[in-house]
């Protein structure tokens, strides 16, 4: 593996005011336009994977649970498989792994030469599918091969594969029908269902992992692209959906329909009213090349929500599915900064297939950008009949963050030397945060299509402290933010006391304690119990909280971070979030929403609660991330509940987007805990600090 040195800070600040054009046949040649607004341009690192015939790759390149990026570079050699290979951020090393055609056993075969997918993760294996890389000129246009070259086969169809990541076992599950290629996969991993569209006529393929059965569903839209133009002739939907709460799969047509299969149906049903065919999206002539039609370009399900957000190609809008709802709402326009401020397509006929969800519910997208020479934009071709770039174009990468609904564009993005990668049509992200991808640039004085990184960890969009309190004044509580809770009529109140033993603060930690009454005057309670609220001092919203603290163990012991309305909207209209309760001396908490929606109509979907596993005697964090449309609760980083607004007739199903106080109490006893055994008292927790962070770009 080789890869070229970091130029200097000097010359990074010189290639800023540079733009290269991205020319899909000759990438040597320079354009240098003139900019419209200096950027700092982010720096590109190429890898030279050890394949000479590199050629252009579409969406072939995922991060897995290991750690590394795994990629496939294509051939269009009727002789050479794609290249199968493996990188690791620690080692910044690339490793092969096989050739496609060798993997699943074929010889004499126009060969298997590329992967158009994504790999998908399931049980310690990568699925993925292959496609032909070597094409058949037929009046002009690159098609399956007719006419197989001397001492070969005609091309024998895709493959659906798994990897084993701990053995490196590379299997051929099943073979695509009628010798076509598989364009386009996704998989319900729930159930163990792969599902696939070929290519080019666009068999809609199912295939069960449990089984080991294959099923031909059928044509998805008219002749797919292997019709005659102007006819029968339909481009094909590179991306589809399960909904995992049923298991449905969804595409799109060229036209604009909706359709969706789940395993028992006799065949892929549309979707009744809803459809893509939207004014901002543009208008097409969907029996012609050259552009995805009203299809979405890519989709993902989008679990927070229980939605699916997707990108048109072409308009570049950012929309919302959501399949029970059957509504589609347009969110944002995704493509860059300039293109925005334009009002221009995308270059790149069919759009960008550089589109995902990436690290703190963001998406990621790898899309294009205009160019200008002497203040003008330089336009490209009106119409190409082919998904290709029409003319000349930078890459920007472009953040969307889905709770704050936050746009950025980051920029151009260079090569070290200041070329600018081309033909980007892929996109994986690993653990640090840096993006990857499959690009065009110069190697050995010939251009090739290899791994790409993009460093950013270090420029993340991400949660900045606001607010924070450490209680680092011994023997003081700031009155400021902080009251002792009064006592209430209750079970979680109805022990509370402002006696002095109940309250400490020292060693940088608040003491929060439960006990038996010491025989206090006037109070009757057989326990006392300690706790604060920031009620009618401070309210937090639209942020995250998280709170350190170490539980003690006792019998009837409650312990609990919570939310209420800052507004003092009454319980359970103005909802309650429990980011921590704790019963007993259990080895995990409870975190839940509670809203007249929950109570009072006792409706249970969305999902309203969860556990999550703590370390005993030890400090734990504990989250809530407050959005408009909805909350995310965690502990120790791994998120347990998801909490969306959704759209119902019934009332109060969502009061959060609102400021809430905090409270912080030690509770003992009650209907839910049980009883409290005397014995195991005193119990305390010791609150280390809580902070609250805002989503900062």
């Amino acid at each position: 593996m080789k890869s070229s040195p970091f130029f200097t800070v000097a010359l990074l600040s010189a290639i800023a005011v540079v733009l290269m054009a991205l020319i899909p046949c000759q990438a040597a040649t320079r354009f240098r336009p003139t900019p419209i607004k200096p950027q700092t341009p982010l720096v590109a690192k190429h890898y030279y994977s050890g394949f000479a015939d590199a050629h252009d790759t579409y969406n072939a390149i995922s991060a897995a649970g290991d750690g590394k990026i795994y990629y496939v570079l294509s051939s269009d050699k009727h002789d050479v498989g794609g290249q199968f290979y493996v990188y690791d951020p620690k080692t910044d090393q690339t490793k092969f792994i096989a050739d496609l055609s060798e993997a699943v056993g074929e010889k004499k075969c126009i060969a298997q030469g590329k992967s158009h997918v994504e790999f998908l993760e399931h049980n310690g294996k990568l699925y993925f599918a292959t496609h032909v890389g070597f094409y058949e000129m037929i009046d002009g246009a690159e098609c399956l091969p007719v006419n197989a070259p001397a001492g070969y086969k005609l091309y024998q169809g895709g493959h659906f594969v798994s990897y084993d990541m701990k053995t490196g076992k590379v299997e051929s599950l099943a073979l695509a029908p009628h010798g076509e290629g598989i364009l386009t996969m996704t998989m319900d991993k729930q159930r163990g269902h792969l599902y696939g569209i070929t290519w080019p006529k666009g068999y809609l393929l199912h295939y069960d992992l449990n089984t080991k059965q294959l099923k031909d569903l059928g044509l998805v839209n008219a002749q797919g692209e292997g019709g005659v133009i102007g006819k029968d002739y339909r481009v094909i939907c590179r991306s589809m959906v399960v909904d995992p709460r049923d298991g449905n799969v969804y595409y799109s047509t060229a036209e604009g329909d909706i359709f969706f299969y789940r395993p028992g149906l006799a065949a892929p049903e549309k979707l009744v009213d809803v459809d893509l065919r939207i004014d901002y999206f543009g208008s097409y002539d969907v029996t012609g090349a050259g552009s995805m039609g009203y299809n979405w370009r890519k989709i993902f399900w989008y679990e927070p929500e229980n939605v699916a957000y997707g990108v048109h190609g072409n308009s570049g809008y950012l929309f919302r599915f959501d399949p029970k709802a059957k509504k589609i709402e347009i969110v944002e326009r995704i493509t860059s900064e300039p293109s925005r401020k334009n009002g221009m397509f995308d270059l790149f006929s069919y759009g960008y297939l550089g589109y995902m969800l990436g690290k703190d519910n963001t998406i990621f997208y790898l899309t294009g950008g205009p160019i200008y020479k002497d203040g003008k934009r330089v336009k490209g071709v009106d119409k190409i009949a082919m998904g290709a770039a029409r003319g000349l174009e930078n890459l920007h990468l472009v953040t969307f963050h889905i709770p704050t609904r936050k746009y950025k564009d980051y920029g151009p993005v260079f090569y070290e030397s200041g070329d600018l990668p081309t033909y980007v049509n892929s996109i994986a992200q690993d653990k640090a945060g840096n993006i990857y991808t499959l690009a065009r640039f110069m190697h050995n004085g010939k251009e090739i299509e290899d791994l790409v990184k993009i460093p950013l960890e270090q420029s993340l969009p991400g949660w900045k402290l606001v607010w924070e309190e450490n209680f680092d004044k011994d023997g003081k509580i700031d009155e400021t933010v902080w009251s002792k809770i009064p006592r209430g009529s209750s079970d979680w109140n109805r022990h509370m006391s402002d006696h002095d033993a109940l309250y400490d603060v020292k060693d940088g930690n608040l003491i929060l304690r439960g006990m038996v009454n010491p025989g206090l005057p006037g109070d009757s309670a057989p326990f006392i119990t300690g706790g604060i609220y920031t009620k009618d001092k401070k309210g937090f919203y639209g942020g995250k909280i998280e709170i350190s603290a170490k539980l003690g163990n006792a019998r009837g012991a409650w312990p609990a971070f919570w939310l209420l309305p800052f507004d003092n909207t009454g319980w359970p209209a103005g909802g309650e979030i429990d980011i921590m309760e704790r019963l007993n001396s259990d080895a995990i908490a409870y975190q839940t929403v509670h809203s007249h929606y929950t109570v009072k109509l006792k409706q249970t979907e969305p999902k309203k609660g969860a556990t999550g596993p703590i370390r005993k005697d030890e400090y734990n964090v504990y989250a809530v991330e407050l959005y408009p449309n909805n909350l995310v609760l965690s502990i120790n980083g791994e998120k347990t509940l998801s909490y969306p607004r959704i759209e119902t007739d019934l009332e109060g199903q969502f009061p959060f987007d609102r400021p809430f106080y905090l409270l912080l109490d030690m509770q003992l006893g009650g209907q839910w805990v049980g009883e409290v055994n005397p014995k195991d008292l005193p119990v305390e927790m010791a609150i280390d600090w809580v902070r609250f962070y805002e989503w900062e770009q």
